[in-house]
């Protein structure tokens, strides 16, 4: 349906020069003989006036285009989508891939979970696969694949693998790092008892993308855990209702001097510096003795007023220690330098497990400073029994007499240990 078309006019004869310039001048180029003009004048037909359609036709016509654009618009918006799915990239790659042809698995063993994971590997298209075998030690395997685009084709990479985790637990944390946990089989059976929270009888490692690679890193907080997964846990414990004592900076540092400095509840004074919702200082004394230790709290997991206070350091002023290799892991025997302001009292040294409790030292439990105030010395801990990689705590502190002038030192901090 449109315009009506013309009808066909007969194709003129082709002029001649000589006809277009009597058609020019008819008056001027007559016969001789008859005295009629030689050529007559050249004819035109009217010409057929255009007629436009109707008006119902013209309103079915822009229905049909208002219609054709619509699908346009639809065709072009629905296109790049589908486009984008055939194009060869890798995040549709990681999407299609059938990872038991990556993966391959043994006998009781299933693909558990696939998870992308690009924010935590710098922004790469990456995914993390968790395989589980179903035995009586529920052991688990983790990977973690990267992709990349090799002249247009998407290739894969292993960047991280860790097999055979009992009871082993895979996650991604809230600071887009990589928690990896299993149980700790070195734990005596009545171990248990003992613990502050449950998950303590778990080792857990966290792993950050740094320098192109999976680094083992150190959660800042020392206690009541030492773990980014414990104290998540910890604060969906409280979330849920359940009453702890860390919802208090003061309350905190006061439980942290009885477990791990065993002070006596009588003897503490403790008083808060500063705090502003998120992180607060406080200063704890021993009564009997010149100790002042200054402790520092934040609100690791969750930062509103439901969030539990997390002790990230604890000291005195006057010692300090060299920590230059304490973002690795260390092992026996443990050395140690720093500087302390009195040299009068020995330093006594204490380690302690991921649990928070003390590890056996063989020898070097006591240092003695210089008459500079430098020291130096090796502990030699057992480590026999020590889950290899785990994050522990170190203590360092002298304790003048309660009749003495002297002031007294201490410093906490945490590293790995093997």
């Amino acid at each position: 349906m449109g315009l009506i078309p013309q009808r066909k006019r007969p194709h003129a004869e082709k002029q001649k020069p000589l006809d277009r310039l009597a058609n020019s001048f008819p008056d001027r180029l007559t016969n001789r003989f008859t005295n009629e003009p030689a050529i007559k004048p050249l004819t035109h037909s009217p010409r057929r006036r255009l007629q436009l359609p109707s008006q119902p036709l013209s309103i079915i016509l822009c229905i049909l285009a208002l219609l054709a654009v619509a699908h346009l618009i639809a065709v072009m918006r629905t296109t790049p989508v589908q486009d984008q799915l055939n194009t060869p990239s890798c995040a549709n790659y990681l999407l299609r891939l059938d990872y038991t042809k990556i993966v391959t698995l043994q006998a009781g063993q299933q693909l558990a979970a696939v998870q992308l994971i690009n924010n935590v590997v710098g922004g790469q298209p990456a995914t993390l696969i968790q395989v589980d075998e179903n035995d009586t030690q529920q052991k688990v395997d983790a990977y973690i694949y990267r992709c990349t685009m090799q002249h247009g084709i998407p290739e894969l990479s292993l960047l991280f693998k860790q097999q055979g985790l009992i009871q082993g637990s895979v996650e991604v944390t809230t600071a887009h790092t990589l928690s990896i946990g299993q149980l700790d089989t070195t734990l005596k059976p009545d171990a248990g008892a003992m613990l502050l929270v449950p998950q303590q009888q778990n080792i857990y490692r966290e792993y950050a993308w740094q320098n192109a690679t999976f680094q083992q890193v150190i959660f800042p907080g020392i206690y009541p855990v030492v773990s980014r997964s414990e104290a998540t846990a910890m604060q969906d414990e409280a979330n849920d209702g359940q009453m702890v004592p860390w919802n208090d900076p003061l309350a905190t540092a006061e439980q942290m001097a009885q477990d791990l400095f065993h002070w006596q509840n009588s003897k503490i004074n403790g008083t808060v510096q500063d705090n502003n919702g998120v992180d607060a200082h406080v200063l704890i004394e021993r009564k009997d003795t010149r100790l002042q230790v200054q402790v520092s709290l934040s609100r690791l997991i969750q930062h509103d007023s439901h969030g539990l206070w997390f002790v990230t350091g604890a000291q005195t002023p006057g010692i300090s220690l060299d920590q230059t290799q304490f973002s690795s892991v260390l092992t026996s025997p443990l050395k140690l330098q720093g500087s302390i302001t009195s040299t009068n009292d020995p330093i006594s040294i204490t380690l302690f497990d991921h649990t928070l409790s003390p590890l056996h030292i063989r020898e070097g439990d006591q240092i003695h400073a210089n008459n500079d105030g430098t020291f130096k010395g090796n502990v030699i801990y057992d480590n026999g029994s020590l889950f290899p990689n785990q994050t522990c705590l170190l203590l360092l502190q002298t304790t003048p007499a309660a009749d003495s002038k002297d002031v007294g030192y201490l410093y906490l901090t945490n590293l790995f240990l093997h």
